[in-house]
């Protein structure tokens, strides 16, 4: 069973166990996402809600290896190399009418920001290692200057 953001929350110690209490009966009350009310409620900065959401997203995530998964031919049309390097993702393939890009832990929070913002069509994502992001967009959508370490340099700190 996936750990919950209020879990996450208490392990980092931003909330007390009484406090996820009740953002919970809050929750139920209006059924509002449990992120905001921690916000609302008790003054929890955004960036310490994004980590923890992050944190449960990698435990539920499908992790894949973008070095050897199939990729739909022509998908490189639907992001540029440019959007590939600046938010570390990586598009794979069209499932369900839905853009489906790789990305890491420590870009996803930009990758989700950009794909709600930017893209003409819903995406999802699935998790891969930064080596082999920065390989797989070497390969497949190269900017010269931008290597390994420009997406070190972009990634949320864990």
């Amino acid at each position: 069973m996936p750990t919950l953001m209020g879990e996450f929350l208490v392990d980092q110690g931003v909330l007390t166990g009484e406090q996820v209490d009740a953002i919970l009966d809050a929750q139920r009350a209006c059924a509002r996402p449990f992120g905001v009310l921690a916000e609302e409620l008790f003054g929890i900065c955004p960036e310490a809600i994004e980590r923890a959401w992050v944190r449960q997203y990698v435990e539920i995530a499908q992790h894949v290896d973008v070095l050897t998964v199939p990729r739909d031919p022509g998908i490189e049309r639907h992001v540029s190399n440019r959007q590939c390097w600046q938010f570390g993702v990586f598009p794979i393939r069209i499932e369900n009418n839905e853009l489906v890009m790789a990305t890491t832990p420590g870009h996803l929070p930009r990758a989700l920001r950009f794909a709600s913002s930017v893209l003409e069509r819903p995406a999802y994502f699935v998790l891969t290692s930064q080596d082999a992001l920065a390989q797989a967009l070497n390969e497949h959508h190269a900017i010269p200057g931008l290597d390994a370490s420009h997406l070190a340099s972009t990634a949320l700190a864990a």
